[in-house]
């Protein structure tokens, strides 16, 4: 095995003489992107992987930018084939290229998602982790797309459940769209600048409401946690009572699950209740709902929790929760006022639910990357954001 910068600057100086030969066309320089194995050169895949994309990125910028110049039809065509084929699927490239065709490409895919896991399947899609979504929501800010982007994410969620219950296979079945569709919907309008997700508020709420019924199934209990936390991002004045039920009739037999504590972490913020949470920490000797408690007087800024936190670290010996604490204790001695949420420690614990962590989805928790960065760790043992 070669260290990093060797094998980078070999691939970089391959692709670009490849780039100068007379065999040069777009396809084919990435098929030979595609071609290189991680382990051919490294141990570390997914550093090996993001510098794959970053030259893919080089040359699609390229394409684009020929592209623009000359809109030849052909190199339209290659590369929305080139996007589509990727193995993650590049929409964003698609948006990029900024013409109707393209445009509409991302649309239809973006309402296939919206249509569930089977229809996927029957219809030959694959990779389809929802960052069809994420990409569509990037059109907002292209004046000649934002009213059908507004339109689309505004009937997402009635056009999901509609779909759900029209095509349901059997009638025992709940009808209820799954709720890795409703979070994904949830977090593609959340990145939107704050002004203008506002406008969405009543729809997030309206999801959250949905998801957190106890008349629900568990797997879009699950997803009520991960959009309890998306509501700190809207001004909307929270009706806390939907809150509560998620938290005291929904989480009733499960008040160790993630959910439950994602919930509290969210009504704590909401209502400023740095009280509640130190009280939750000194009473819980154990268990994954101490870890939210924990970062939510991170972000209220709580001075006074510090000596709970420093106290506890010095007998923690779960790997990723000394790491919690750490960046708790670091966070409360030197921030002056509450974090922008941009910013918070909440942010770090990952966004991703156990089915889409069951689905082989990579987990982006912080503190479990920080942890295994330092022991080998047993994710089964060890994960804040399972179930």
């Amino acid at each position: 095995m070669t260290d990093s910068n060797s094998y980078k600057h070999k691939i970089r100086e391959e692709l670009s003489s490849f780039s100068n030969s007379k065999d040069f066309s777009f396809t084919s320089i990435f098929d030979k992107i595609y071609q290189y194995k991680y382990s051919d050169y490294t141990e570390n895949y997914s550093e090996f992987n993001q510098f794959k994309i970053e030259q893919s990125d080089i040359y699609f910028k390229l394409a684009i930018n020929e592209y623009k110049k000359s809109h030849h039809a052909n190199l339209k065509k290659e590369i929305q084939h080139i996007a589509l084929n990727d193995s993650y699927k590049r929409y964003d490239i698609l948006i990029e290229l900024d013409d109707k065709e393209s445009f509409d490409i991302v649309l239809k895919n973006a309402e296939d998602f919206l249509k569930g896991d089977d229809y996927l399947n029957e219809f030959g899609y694959r990779y389809e982790d929802g960052q069809v979504l994420f990409d569509l929501i990037k059109a907002y800010y292209n004046p000649s797309r934002k009213e059908e982007v507004t339109l689309f994410f505004n009937q997402a969620f009635n056009f999901a459940k509609k779909y759900a219950r029209e095509n349901k296979e059997w009638d025992y079945l709940s009808g209820d769209p799954s709720g890795t569709i409703l979070l994904v919907i949830s977090q593609a309008i959340s990145c939107l600048n704050a002004e203008d997700r506002e406008e969405f508020s009543n729809l997030i709420f309206d999801i959250y409401t949905f998801c957190s019924s106890d008349e629900k199934s568990y797997e879009l209990n699950q997803a009520s946690g991960f959009i309890a936390l998306l509501l700190l991002y809207y001004n909307k004045q929270i009706d806390i009572q939907v809150l509560e039920n998620a938290i005291n009739i929904t989480g009733e037999h499960y008040k160790n699950n993630v959910f439950v504590h994602q919930t509290l972490y969210a009504k704590w913020l909401l209502t400023n209740d740095s009280e509640s949470a130190l009280s939750y920490l000194k009473s819980e000797e154990d268990g994954k709902g101490i870890i939210f408690a924990i970062m939510a007087l991170a972000d209220l800024n709580c001075k006074k929790a510090l000596p709970d936190l420093e106290s506890r670290l010095k007998e923690e010996k779960n790997p990723i929760f000394i790491e919690i604490y750490k960046e708790a204790i670091q966070r409360l001695s030197t921030q002056n006022m509450i974090p922008e949420i941009e910013h918070r420690m909440i942010n770090l614990n990952g966004s991703l639910t156990p089915t889409q962590r069951a689905l082989g989805t990579k987990s982006n928790n912080i503190f479990e990357k920080r942890a295994q960065e330092k022991i080998d760790l047993d994710n089964n043992v060890y994960e804040t954001d399972d179930d």
